[in-house]
């Protein structure tokens, strides 16, 4: 008599789903949070490690790049070693990182350690939602997902302010050691709330593609913080692009290859996905260099402390709050196309609108304009995100993924080292000068503006499935 054929194991059902959804959410809000008061503090950590705030946005850069990288093997590392074991290391990772950056007394350690925080904070977020999703009856996830967004969201808006207020009453340093007590009480409740789960057996990892995207991702962004900087002399330069292109051209010939491939070429054939990876990459940079742009406008040219500046930059997240309502509404109304081109010639304009505010402008009206700046720039980030997954198949849909989180962190990174490279060329050997600040912000507005023509490519019936708008038709 043959024995009957062994049923995978099901990862075990969280018996305190909320408690679970609220460990998950501590660790986004940490990590959200960091992100947002690093970019208020720049002005004055550069000051106290003797740098430029603008060479220090490759500290912020350093952290978004170790995401991007790291990212793609969070769930193969997870399932080969085990979700809770992996999750816990992260977050040790993370504070570890974290205490690094705070006893930083040079540019290059602060670096290092914001890497070493971002291979930590790679592995916390997406782990955690894995944790999520697999142990919570469908019935319960819903509610125990809102449970776990609101932190999320809250991290990046309270941080500037937050930031901004121990930046300026007591120092830079403390931003970090904060994640100390937070990271414990994070590890605590994880050892106590999340169950176990064994090791499962995993198919082989696509390790080379993983280099060359890896080094792809690396080239590039070292490409633009040293030609922006002045760094690297013209021929190391060109020997840099040439690397990009020497392991793209790898990589696809590689991915033809490979059944699993690390990026499927094919889901490029897909026109919203690769609008939305594409284009909404474009979108993303030019958006997100405010990032670095108005903190050091605010700080550098205005005068404003951290704290007072943080009480400005809080605004263009809690265009979140603005947004979340109407954006399912607004999608219904007028489609994925209409709705991303004319969001990104808004955010277009209102780039370009950066460059007419002075000292002397009122600070209500700046405020109201940060404000609805962030309302569009979420509306944005918001819609590019449910794109790239409309039209994707079930069985696609961790692969997609995947990529779309790539091409987010990515692009986030290039657009904070395309705004400080911008104001870093525009006032080569003297001070920045509000003209600096200026030509930065047009070209962020530029960027976008080719973005909004890149959504054209969109049919009005892209994506319709979660958009609402009008009715597929049968065949396209």
């Amino acid at each position: 008599m043959t024995p009957p054929a062994a049923t995978p194991m099901r990862p075990p059902v969280h018996t305190a789903p909320r408690r679970v959804a609220l460990t998950v959410a501590g660790a986004l809000f940490m990590e959200g949070f960091d992100s947002a008061v690093i970019l208020t503090s720049l002005p004055q950590m550069a000051a106290d490690l003797g740098q430029s705030p603008l060479r220090l946005s490759l500290a912020v850069s350093a952290y978004l790049i170790a995401l991007a990288i790291l990212i793609p093997i969070s769930g193969w590392v997870a399932d080969r070693f085990g979700a809770r074991r992996v999750y816990c290391a992260s977050i040790l990772v993370f504070v570890a990182g974290s205490l690094w950056c705070g006893f930083s007394h040079s540019f290059v350690s602060l670096v290092v350690g914001r890497f070493v925080q971002g291979m930590g904070g790679a592995m916390m977020g997406p782990v955690g939602r894995l944790i999520l999703t697999r142990g919570v009856e469908k019935r319960a996830l819903v509610s125990v997902m809102n449970y776990m967004l609101l932190p999320g969201i809250v991290g990046p808006t309270v941080g500037p302010v937050v930031g901004g207020f121990i930046t300026t009453y007591a120092s830079w340093r403390w931003n970090f050691f904060i994640n100390v007590p937070i990271g414990a009480l994070g590890l605590i409740m994880a050892w106590r709330f999340i169950p176990a789960s064994a090791p499962t057996a995993q198919a082989r990892f696509d390790w080379l593609g993983f280099l060359l995207v890896g080094t792809a991702a690396a080239a590039v962004q070292t490409l633009i913080e040293a030609f922006g900087h002045q760094l690297l002399p013209a021929p190391v330069l060109a020997g840099l692009g040439v690397l990009v292109a020497v392991c793209a051209g790898l990589y696809v010939g590689h991915a033809r290859q490979r059944v699993a491939p690390l990026i499927d070429p094919a889901l490029f054939r897909i026109r919203s996905f690769s609008v939305a990876i594409l284009a909404g990459s474009l979108a993303r940079a030019g958006v997100f260099s405010t990032q670095i742009l108005l903190p050091t406008l605010l700080q550098l040219q205005f005068g404003y402390s951290a704290f007072h500046s943080g009480l400005l930059t809080f605004l263009v997240s809690a265009g979140t709050f603005v947004v979340r309502p109407c954006i399912s509404f607004v999608l219904a109304r007028f489609g994925f196309r209409r709705a991303l081109f004319w969001g990104c010639v808004s955010a277009s304009v209102m780039l370009s609108g950066f460059t007419q505010f002075r000292i002397s402008s009122p600070i209500g009206l700046f405020a109201a304009y940060i404000l609805i700046f962030g309302t569009i720039r979420s509306a944005i980030f918001s819609s590019i995100g449910a794109l790239a997954l409309a039209d994707i198949a079930h069985a696609d849909m961790g692969r997609s993924n995947s990529v779309a989180l790539f091409a987010q962190r990515v692009s986030m990174s290039f657009g904070v080292s395309l705004g400080a490279a911008a104001l870093s060329l525009a006032s080569v050997g003297r001070s920045l000068e509000h003209r600096d600040f200026s030509t930065a912000f047009l070209i962020a507005g530029g960027l976008t503006l080719i973005a909004a023509f890149g959504m054209l490519r969109l049919r009005d019936h892209d994506g319709s499935e979660v958009s609402g708008f009008g009715v597929r038709p049968a065949q396209s």
